[in-house]
Formats: C-alpha cells, sequence, structure tokens
C-alpha cells in the first residue's frame, strides 16, 4: 500500500504542488501561517537530498571547473540577459509593461532554486551536478547580480555578500552537517529514509508551495488584466528558458545532461528574487512581477514532468 502511494506521488507530483498552490491561494490563512517556516522546511529537503548523495560524484562535478564556469554563467548572465532582451521587445512591439523586463532580469539572474536538486531526482537529471551548481551560483549571485542590473538598467546595487553567504550556511551547510552527523550516529535511520528521499520532498515541497503564496490571492483580485499579462509573460520567459536548457546541447548529451540544464536554466531561487524586489524595487511594479512569477513558477512543474516523460519513453521504444 504504501509503495503504490510512493509510486503515485513520484508519478504526478507536479499535480500534487499544482493542488498545493490552489489550496495556498484558496486559503490565505493557511497560506500565512505555513509563510514562515518555509526556510525550514526547504533545509529539511535539502537535508534528504544529502542523504542520497554520492559525495564521489559530487567532488568530481566540483573539480570540474570549466563545466561549473559554463553553467554558472550560462544560468546567471547569459539566461537572464537574453530573457531580459526578450521582455523589452515585448514592451517595444506589443507594448507590454515597462517593469516586466526588470522583473525577469531580477527573477533569473537570482541564483539556482534550492528545490533544483530534488527536481533532478525526480526528473531523471544529475542530482550532484544540480547541488553543485546550486552551491556555487549562489556564492556568484552577489557579484553577477548587481553586475547585470548596472549594465542593463544602469543600476547601482549594493549587495551584502556576508548575508548571502549566512543565507548559503543555514541553507546548505547546516543541512550537510546534519547529514554527516545523522549518517554516522544513526545509520539505520538513514538506510530507511534513503530511498523515500525524493517521496517525501515532494510532500514538503507541497508545504513550501503554500506558504510561498501568502499574500498573493489580494493582489490577483485587484486588478486581473494587469496579473494576467504579467503572468503570461513569466510562463513564456520559463518556457523559453527551459527549451533554451533542453535543446541547447552537443549531439552527445545525455539525457541526464539536457534535463539537467533545464532545470537550472528554468527554475531560479524565486524566494531570494522576492527579497531582493522588496529590498530595491518596493511598492513598484517589479515586486509585483517577482511575486506573480510564483505561479507559473509553480505550475512549470507539470508540463517539464509530462515532457520528461515523453523523452524518456521515446528512448525506451
Amino acid at each position: 500500500m504504501f509503495i503504490h502511494l510512493e509510486s503515485l506521488i513520484l508519478r504526478h507530483f507536479s499535480l500534487i504542488l499544482i493542488a498545493a498552490l490552489a489550496l495556498g491561494l484558496a486559503l490565505p490563512s493557511l497560506a500565512n501561517a505555513l509563510a514562515p517556516v518555509i526556510m525550514p522546511v526547504l533545509m529539511i529537503v535539502i537535508y534528504l537530498g544529502f542523504l542520497k548523495t554520492d559525495y564521489q560524484i559530487l567532488a568530481q562535478e566540483i573539480r570540474n571547473l570549466k563545466r561549473q564556469l559554463w553553467l554558472n554563467c550560462f544560468c546567471l548572465l547569459l539566461i537572464p540577459s537574453l530573457l531580459f532582451g526578450v521582455t523589452k521587445g515585448l514592451e517595444i512591439f506589443a507594448g507590454t509593461h515597462p517593469a516586466w523586463g526588470t522583473g525577469v532580469l531580477l527573477l533569473f539572474a537570482c541564483p539556482i532554486a534550492t528545490v533544483a536538486p530534488t527536481l533532478a531526482l525526480v526528473m531523471h537529471g544529475h542530482f550532484e551536478r544540480t547541488l553543485s551548481s546550486l552551491i556555487l551560483s549562489t556564492i556568484l549571485a552577489p557579484f553577477t547580480l548587481p553586475l547585470l542590473l548596472s549594465f542593463w538598467l544602469g543600476a547601482s546595487i549594493d549587495l551584502s555578500f556576508l548575508d548571502m553567504s549566512f543565507f548559503l550556511l543555514k541553507l546548505i551547510l547546516i543541512p550537510f552537517v546534519a547529514a554527516q552527523i545523522s549518517s554516522r550516529l544513526f545509520p539505520s535511520l538513514h538506510h530507511r529514509l534513503k530511498p523515500h528521499t525524493a517521496s517525501l520532498s515532494i510532500l514538503l515541497l507541497t508545504l513550501i508551495v503554500i506558504g510561498a503564496v501568502a499574500g498573493l490571492a489580494s493582489i490577483v483580485k485587484e486588478n486581473p488584466t494587469h496579473i494576467l499579462e504579467g503572468i503570461a509573460v513569466a510562463s513564456g520567459c520559463m518556457l523559453l528558458a527551459y527549451l533554451i536548457g533542453w535543446f541547447l546541447q552537443p549531439k552527445t548529451a545525455s539525457f541526464a545532461d539536457r534535463s539537467t540544464l533545464a532545470i537550472l536554466a528554468t527554475w531560479c531561487n524565486i524566494g531570494l528574487s522576492i527579497v531582493f524586489a522588496k529590498q530595491f524595487f518596493p511598492h513598484s511594479d517589479v515586486l509585483l512581477f517577482v511575486v506573480l512569477a510564483e505561479i507559473p513558477w509553480n505550475m512549470a512543474f507539470a508540463p517539464a514532468h509530462a515532457f520528461v516523460r515523453r523523452q524518456a519513453a521515446k528512448q525506451l521504444a
């Protein structure tokens, strides 16, 4: 019974997360209650990921400096710059809101999403490669983000490297240390949890999704036309980022290579982007855009998961 339930969770995880998104919007009080626990829940998700990590492979990924340099330049510089250009083109030729371009740049220039390694587990990507990219992008973002904003917007923004380092410490190092301690002191617990890390991570992600939409329901009701345009732009950018990540590969690229780069290109750390927007673009439509982007950010799991399953079936055929 439990094995069958776990199989359903893994097979339909995207639908589960969309249902969580709808629940958070329908029950604002529940979303508000869960919002303060997003960070510790994320840390538990990362802890579960560390339990499944092959540290030999992780070390090999980090030592491959050429690949990591390419991945981080691609995710932190090339993708946000390209999508910013596309969005500004929409503004010129279709008359979309001028704030959307800045919102897209801010959103995609943030580090890789903390849930990306979990997505790599369920979408047949490279977990260790995704995890190492997450760590390095979080370290590099304090330099690349202000560089992009200054270059494209003429803005000069001071970002605290210490704040980002402290965030990294809480988010990455504490779960890492906890995983090392628990695997040594409680090997039986480690052995029992390891086969179920993916399904447990998905269930915890539902709590994160519900808490992440706190305060969004009232914003959506105020200006539906404006809101729909912002959601459409964010959705189109995420789709374009995913397709670029999947198809911008050499012919020799494996299925896992394509899935990994697509994940890294598409899902940025939206929590950090909201924090940045609140700090540097308060009470603006830039902040509104980043908050609205949570909707396609969550809903993109479904088509991406379906696409991966179809591609995997083609390979097996």
